[in-house]
């Protein structure tokens, strides 16, 4: 009997199913290769977005370029926002600056006397230019000064930490000044430390320690701990078989000296003119002149720097180690050198250089006062006084003339007069 066989058809064996797909597969090609560029065009849009974001931005931030105030903009942090705050105006120093804090801020009020006719009283009563501020302070005034540890050794500073002080006796104590923000606040550390008996004073322009054992166990000894520089930047370092150890000279002008500091911390008076006068004018032995500007000057080094650019070689400026002032050689001969005022300024006499001076140098009076006193200088609202002589008679009816001529502080005034042995002793 015979079969009927196919070759079509669902019972034929052929994968019909896979030749559809790959049929339609190639109708389909030219779908995605558009698809695929479809894509890729918004890759691109994508991308041309992204770079037309980031050039306006670009843009943005360049033409903040054009505007001044872009540089002199500034900002300031603190290392510890819970103690010290700080902000910076446009133009503020470039820096890092170091505050100890003594104590937090308290609120405090203070109130003036008043005046009997508030609505009448003048407040200014001087001829045309009148005065048209006024600046309010609180203390000041006094016949004693507080030196600041940072405004020692030439305006670098004392650093904090903690020393070894020995008696004679042999007893020794760890003096931590890490608190301390002047100078009479170390003295007070030493002078109330119960374990050693050794007083510290202020000496002029250094520290003076004395032992008041009466013993010769061992030496009078200071020394600074591990790697610290308390004790040398105090210039107290010392392993003496004596009763005393003076410090070294930590109170002098040097490049970092803040000019705000001198004259008992009058600074200097710049002239009327502000930023477009100069101060002061030279004129050197060959009779060559100059002018120096110093309305910019924040320290000893900018000002020293003014006046030997102003200058060009003519006269150099500078100051010798260890000085409470500055010196001025003129390069040119050893005639006479002038140094005068510009545009009321103050800066010259304020610097202690101002006048003529011959042997072609000039050295310029003290303008940094010695420590723990105030200059006579600075007295009767900075006009100053001179001292003479005076008789002083006792209550035993002896006289006794004192002459106070070569004073240049209190301190030195009140030394002339118990030197004197008058029967009387002078103190503040």
């Amino acid at each position: 009997m015979g079969r009927i066989t196919s070759g079509i058809g669902l019972v034929s064996g052929i994968n019909s199913r896979d030749i559809i797909d790959q049929l339609m597969q190639i109708e389909s090609r030219p779908k995605d290769l558009i698809q695929t560029r479809i894509d890729s065009v918004k890759s691109q849009r994508t991308a041309y977005i992204d770079l037309s974001t980031r050039l306006t931005s670009l843009r943005l931030s360049a033409t903040s370029l054009k505007k001044t105030t872009t540089f002199q903009s500034a900002s300031a942090t603190s290392s510890d926002e819970g103690v010290l705050t700080a902000t910076a105006s446009a133009g503020a120093a470039v820096g890092s600056y170091s505050f100890q804090v003594s104590r937090l801020v308290t609120t405090q009020q203070a109130v003036s006397r008043g005046f009997a006719d508030f609505s009448n009283a003048k407040v200014f009563n001087q001829p045309s230019p009148a005065t048209t501020t006024i600046t309010v302070e609180t203390g000041g005034g006094e016949v004693t000064a507080e030196n600041a540890l940072n405004d020692l050794n030439g305006g670098v500073g004392v650093r904090r930490g903690q020393f070894r002080l020995t008696d004679r006796a042999g007893n020794s104590s760890i003096i931590d000044i890490g608190g301390a923000v002047s100078l009479q606040d170390v003295v007070k550390k030493i002078n109330t430390t119960l374990d050693v008996a050794v007083k510290a004073s202020i000496d002029g322009d250094k520290l003076l320690l004395t032992d008041q054992t009466n013993k010769t166990v061992s030496n009078l000894v200071v020394e600074d701990i591990g790697e610290g520089a308390t004790a040398k930047d105090l210039g107290i370092l010392g392993n003496v078989a004596a009763t005393t150890i003076t410090g070294t000279d930590i109170n002098f002008v040097g490049r970092s000296t803040n000019l705000d500091l001198l004259n008992d911390g009058r600074g200097i008076r710049h002239t009327e003119g502000g930023a477009t006068k100069e101060d002061i004018e030279f004129t050197t032995s060959d009779g060559s002149t100059f002018k120096v500007f110093l309305t910019t000057a924040k320290n000893v080094g900018d000002a020293i720097d003014a006046i030997n650019t102003a200058g060009a070689g003519k006269v150099t400026a500078s100051f010798d180690a260890g000085s409470n002032g500055l010196k001025i050689v003129d390069n040119t001969g050893s005639g006479t050198t002038t140094i005068a005022a510009l545009n009321s300024s103050k800066a010259a006499a304020d610097l202690g250089i101002e006048g003529a001076f011959t042997g072609g140098t000039v050295t310029g009076a003290d303008v940094l006062t010695k420590l723990g006193t105030v200059s006579l200088r600075s007295l009767n609202g900075g006009a100053g006084i001179s001292l003479g002589s005076f008789t002083v008679q006792n209550r035993a009816g002896t006289s006794t003339t004192i002459n106070l001529t070569a004073a240049k502080t209190i301190k030195d005034t009140i030394d002339l007069i118990n030197a004197a042995n008058a029967g009387v002793k002078a103190e503040v």
